[in-house]
């Protein structure tokens, strides 16, 4: 009787991780690209203008933030 040897060999590549939860609607949406031009050369004209820009800028920092956040967090995840 002879003996046989079966060999078996593979590559073996982690399974890649993907994210269960896609990035929420509001983290992909740009931030304005036309602004308010500041319409005269007086310290009041810079002030009507901040107060637009402010809240803007504001909402557009805090977004941006956090899908930072997230991207980073799922590269974690990842590693």
């Amino acid at each position: 009787m002879s003996a046989c040897l079966l060999s078996l060999s593979a590559c073996s590549t982690p399974p890649s991780i993907k994210p269960s939860v896609p990035y929420q609607e509001n983290l992909l949406t740009k931030c304005p690209v036309k602004l308010p031009r500041i319409n005269g050369v007086t310290g009041k004209d810079i002030a009507e203008t901040l107060l637009i820009l402010t809240p803007q800028y504001s909402e557009c920092a805090a977004r941006h933030n956090q899908l930072v956040d997230e991207i980073n967090q799922r590269k974690e995840i990842k590693q």
